[in-house]
């Protein structure tokens, strides 16, 4: 797994120096993940990351939320929408119907804990096997 952590807290458990690529060396993951955020014209980014590559030891569960200008809103959203998604996953039959209700449920439990505006949300899910 190849990630960027913008975030800037984990500088002293990255590697000083690149590791050499090789074949039998792959993780067990399908894919590589990297994450990197822009704050463009505005001085504060509110975002919020779901980075899950073993999400239920078959799939990866990625999300970015952005809060608009308010970073107290999403507080909690990362951990709570994984367990949202269990959930609605063993109701709804078809992925478009459970990401929706997760989705919505996200924002009904952000909403009771002060979400006054809107949030963007995208996400993406990948089964393996």
């Amino acid at each position: 797994m190849s990630l960027v952590d913008v975030s800037g807290k984990n500088r002293t458990s990255l590697p000083l120096s690149p590791a050499p690529f090789c074949e039998s060396d792959l993780t067990d993951y399908s894919w590589s993940v990297g994450f990197s955020e822009t704050s463009g014209s505005k001085s504060k980014l509110h975002i919020t990351q779901i980075r899950l590559p073993a999400f239920c030891n078959t799939e990866a569960l990625f999300g970015i939320f952005d809060g608009e200008n308010n970073s107290n809103n999403l507080g909690g959203v990362d951990k709570v929408l994984p367990r949202i998604l269990l959930e609605e996953r063993t109701v709804k039959e078809t992925a478009h119907d459970y990401m929706k209700y997760t989705i919505l449920s996200t924002y009904r439990y952000l909403k009771a804990k002060g979400l006054k505006n809107g949030l963007f949300t995208l996400y993406g899910t990948e089964v393996c096997g």
